[in-house]
């Protein structure tokens, strides 16, 4: 009853009740058949066993104080978080995350060149012929 397991001392939680589940299931040496087993709409085999690989994942620290194991064994060592990206030191005491200016190019100094035209080295237009020209041509 409920009532009798509240005065007693704690209810098991969900991650307790998953936890002792699967250690009951690798203590036993039971083989799981995924092939033959009822699956829910739309989920393959082994869609469903990624999900219980996963589950276990989750659940192998509790796992481990069930066996007795020290943490440290199972979980291994703690990786470093990567790092982030620095604000720009023009930005640092702005609100809100702004990212880092590039470093451009240095700018190309042109020089200016100074084309004069002269009318007598413009190149002559021939003019279009006329229609007279044309019909004497045929």
């Amino acid at each position: 009853m409920s009532d009798t397991e509240g005065a007693k001392g704690k209810g098991w939680t969900d991650r307790q009740r998953l936890a002792y589940y699967f250690n009951l299931v690798e203590f036993s040496n039971v083989k799981l058949d995924f092939a033959n087993a009822p699956r829910p709409d739309g989920k393959s085999v082994g869609a469903c066993r990624i999900m219980v690989d996963r589950l276990k994942g989750t659940l192998k620290t509790d796992l481990a104080a069930l066996r007795g194991v020290d943490e440290g064994d199972v979980v291994g060592p703690k990786k470093t978080p990567t790092p982030r990206k620095r604000k720009a030191k023009g930005d640092a005491g702005t609100e809100g995350e702004a990212t880092p200016t590039k470093r451009g190019r240095k700018k190309k100094v042109a020089e200016e060149v100074v084309v004069e035209e002269d009318e007598d080295e413009l190149t002559p237009v021939k003019p279009e012929p006329k229609e007279e020209d044309l019909l004497a041509e045929d």
